[in-house]
């Protein structure tokens, strides 16, 4: 196992709490010119989209609900693009890497079931208006220092590194 650093040590948790208002006050991500689906079903299960949360290269992402708990849906574009990232979340979990927790693979609908994670986007932090210019070039500091240890593991990319509001982890959302 590696010990990589936190924002704990050089962010309040109410500066978090502020980057996070203001990050879940920018306009929503909306794909164009189609609407976000009202559910989506992962094995027998259907939940409720709050939003969307992203688009990348291998998916979507969505925040969704069961009625009493927020989770994150991502819906692949292709097969197999879950398996090759659950193999990589396992890998740095077992280096000792924060990683979403993950309740359940549909191969068929191409969608994995993961854990919400309350924080803030490393690239989003760094710009952040919520934070002082102290605060935002720590962060920065910080977040450099854990990439040189994490991109050993993966190859990251700031907007899939969170900042968990309450722990100051770093939580690789997608490798």
């Amino acid at each position: 196992k590696v010990t990589h650093p936190t924002v704990i040590s050089s962010l309040a948790t109410s500066s978090l709490e502020k980057a996070v208002s203001e990050f879940n006050e920018a306009p929503p991500l909306v794909r164009k010119g189609k609407n976000l689906p009202p559910r989506i079903r992962v094995g027998n299960k259907s939940y409720a989209v709050v939003r969307e949360l992203g688009t990348g290269a291998d998916g979507v992402v969505f925040e969704v609900t069961d009625g009493t708990t927020r989770k994150v849906v991502k819906k692949y574009w292709s097969e197999g693009f879950e398996l090759g990232n659950l193999a990589k979340f396992a890998e740095l979990k077992k280096a000792g890497f924060r990683v979403p927790e993950v309740y359940e693979v549909d191969k068929t609908k191409r969608t994995v079931l993961m854990e919400f994670v309350r924080g803030v986007p490393c690239d989003f932090l760094q710009n952040s208006k919520a934070l002082a210019s102290e605060e935002r070039q720590q962060a920065a500091s910080d977040y450099t220092a854990f990439w040189k240890i994490a991109g050993k593991f993966a190859e990251l990319e700031p907007q899939n590194v969170l900042v968990e509001v309450a722990t100051g982890q770093f939580v690789i959302i997608d490798p």
